[in-house]
C-alpha cells in the first residue's frame, strides 16, 4: 500500500513520531503500536511526562487513558507540521 507507515517499536514510539509524521504524504496512513504500557498506565509519571507530555493516573480506566495519551502525543507531533 502506497503512503503507509507502520510504526512498531519495542518500547516507546515517542522518539520516532517526529520523523514519522513528517514522512506521511496527504492521504497517508500511520499505524502505531506500543509495548510501553507500564509507563502509559501509571508506572512512572515523570517518565510518562518526559516521553508523552502527559501525566498518567492509575485506575481501572488506565488502558483507555493510555490510548488517549498516545493519540494526543501523535496529534501534537502532527500539528507541528500541519
Amino acid at each position: 500500500m502506497e503512503g503507509k507507515i507502520d510504526l512498531d517499536p519495542y518500547g516507546s514510539p515517542s522518539v520516532f513520531l517526529d520523523s514519522t509524521v513528517q514522512s506521511i504524504a496527504d492521504g497517508g496512513l500511520l499505524m502505531c503500536t506500543s509495548t510501553y504500557m507500564a509507563v502509559l498506565c501509571g508506572g512512572n509519571g515523570e517518565v510518562c511526562y518526559s516521553k508523552y507530555g502527559s501525566y498518567q493516573l492509575r485506575g481501572k480506566y488506565c488502558h483507555k487513558m493510555a490510548l488517549r495519551i498516545l493519540l494526543a502525543c501523535i496529534e501534537s507531533h502532527a500539528n507541528q507540521y500541519k
